[in-house]
């Protein structure tokens, strides 16, 4: 008796060996989670942004506790920045004569922190941040800002 092998009978074991071997492959991810500060107090306002080892950037909201977490970052070796612009009403030039105006106020996403103080710009640039650390699945990362 011979048996003979057609796409039908063929295509379930193909598909399921793709399947197996796919979810292997690749880099785990997890969540990185932390807390922000800058000397000694808590950084209320801005972004983490994780620059990953897929050479992608994951970013994540800084809590009014100061917490940040971001889902789904490959393990690796991560540099971070670090954003809080001044929650305040912001003011743009344009118009004659370099005159400056306000931006029409909108309804914030969140209400800005009672107290704001800027941090140093080397931390939100990529290229000047001193801030890096190793995602292994679900990792914790404080970021204590000098």
């Amino acid at each position: 008796m011979s048996y003979r092998c057609t796409f039908a009978t063929a295509a379930p074991f193909v598909l399921c060996t793709l399947f197996a071997a796919a979810c292997g492959c690749g880099p785990s991810r997890g969540t990185v989670a932390g807390k922000v500060t800058y000397k000694n107090k808590d950084i209320a306002w801005g972004t983490v942004s994780i620059f990953a080892s897929d050479n992608l950037q994951y970013s994540g909201e800084i809590s009014a506790e100061g917490t940040y977490s971001i889902a789904n970052v490959p393990s690796g070796a991560v540099k971070i920045c670090v954003v809080s612009p001044n929650p305040g009403p912001r003011v743009f030039a344009g118009g004659e004569k370099g005159l400056f105006h306000r931006r029409p106020e909108r309804e914030p996403f969140r209400k800005p922190p009672a107290h704001w103080s800027p941090i140093p710009e080397k931390y939100a640039d990529l290229q000047t941040t001193t801030l890096t650390g190793a995602v292994k699945k679900d990792t914790t990362i404080d970021l204590e800002l000098h």
